[in-house]
């Protein structure tokens, strides 16, 4: 934590190249800098600088308000961190879900309000043949996509593998196999893998946060 005043005599500061180039034209005369983080920090980001600057017609900052900008620091250092851990998240879930979406496997994402949040290329392909199962409403970070089942007894075990899935430790949960429809009789039997995907991350709240994947086999 850095106050100018303290740091630089006014006169020292007056003479510099710094002030007369750059200051001096926007009449900046005080100024109080802190580090938000360093380029050492454990998130790898070049450093964040905090100034406050005041003109030549103000105040001095004083112990106060050096004091109040040192407890301010590490909320925003924090808040910073948060935002660029979140949009690494974003970068990795976007990536991941690229990759699936060429996988053969059928492939789906649930959140914990049971909602589907991604269905990849194979799983809503194998969906649309069945007959017995559907895929109704958008699905993404704003849709609100869910899974429907022409068979009731299907759709309680579904809701009910969801629901077991969620709340048990990453990994297999169990396997819901619905079943086929009238026609075509030669149509193979289609399996349902639900997996946790349960998981500890302070960040990791949004209500479209994949909670359970699903492997869709026939």
């Amino acid at each position: 934590m850095i106050n100018g005043d303290e740091h630089v005599s006014r006169r020292a500061l007056s003479q510099s190249h710094f002030y007369q180039a750059h200051l001096a034209p926007q009449q900046i005369d005080h100024s109080l800098t802190g580090v938000v983080y360093g380029a050492d920090s454990p998130c790898g980001k070049p450093a964040v600088i905090l100034r406050l600057y005041r003109g030549e017609s103000e105040k001095k900052f004083n112990g106060t308000e050096k004091n109040q900008l040192a407890i301010l620091l590490p909320h925003l250092t924090r808040a910073l961190l948060a935002m660029c851990h979140l949009h690494e998240m974003r970068s990795v879930i976007q990536s991941d879900q690229d990759a699936m979406d060429h996988v053969r496997v059928g492939m789906l994402l649930i959140n914990k309000h049971h909602h589907v949040t991604f269905a990849n290329r194979a799983a809503r392909k194998l969906i649309a043949a069945h007959g017995g199962i559907s895929l109704c409403g958008k699905y993404g970070e704003t849709g609100e996509a869910y899974l429907t089942f022409s068979d009731h007894h299907t759709a309680q075990n579904v809701q009910a593998a969801i629901r077991e899935t969620i709340l048990a430790k990453a990994g297999f949960s169990r396997s819901v196999t619905p079943p086929p429809p009238a026609l075509p009789n030669n149509f193979p039997a289609t399996t349902l893998n639900f997996f946790s995907l349960n998981r500890q991350d302070e960040h990791d709240t949004g209500t479209s946060t994949a909670r359970v994947m699903v492997f869709i086999n026939n």
